[in-house]
């Protein structure tokens, strides 16, 4: 798999292209926010068809949009931390059902969280269905964190610790798998 980051107007094309059919059909919000640090990346198969997309947006603790569905900010353990959100993680409709190639986008971001980045910590806000793969196949330590959402959305509130997931056999997998070069 062959993972871009979104650097020009051609490559947001693209990358919106991708998020956006399934958001629609999904009925999620349709909200974008443009952070200063946010990085998009799409996924490619290795015959150059897209497979999905994902962002990372800079997490800040008393301000970010992501607060607005999540109290993420009543959690002080985030507070004066290297904090990033994972967004929008989409797979395309025709390449949906592949627990491999979801498998290589999670090494990648492992990979790319840990060395490129140096991250304390990342927060989500993802379905049930993902965090039952996550943390039953892949063995991720993802915390679900309680609290109320501001939403009538089925979604966990995630926390990882960047530093537990590195001392994984899947953070090492991933670190050995990817020479990043982005």
């Amino acid at each position: 798999m062959k993972f871009v980051k979104v650097q020009s107007h051609k490559d947001l094309e693209s990358y919106c292209n991708i998020w956006l059919p399934v958001w629609i059909e999904s009925g999620y919000e349709l909200e974008s926010y443009i952070t200063k640090g946010i990085e998009r990346f799409i996924v490619y198969t290795n015959t150059s068809e897209k497979f999905g997309c994902f962002e990372l947006n800079p997490y800040y603790f008393d301000c970010s949009p992501v607060n607005e569905a999540f109290p993420f900010h009543h959690f002080p353990i985030l507070k004066n931390k290297r904090v990033v959100e994972l967004e929008k993680l989409v797979i395309a409709k025709t390449q949906q059902g592949s627990i491999k190639r979801l498998l290589e986008v999670f090494q990648f971001f492992t990979a790319y969280i840990i060395t490129e980045r140096r991250y304390d910590y990342m927060i989500a806000l993802i379905n049930p269905e993902l965090f039952h793969v996550l943390t039953t196949r892949f063995n991720l330590p993802l915390i679900k964190l309680e609290g109320k959402m501001n939403s009538d959305r089925n979604y966990f509130p995630i926390l990882l610790e960047v530093k537990a997931l590195e001392e994984t056999v899947f953070g090492q997998k991933a670190l050995n798998k990817y020479a990043l070069a982005v």
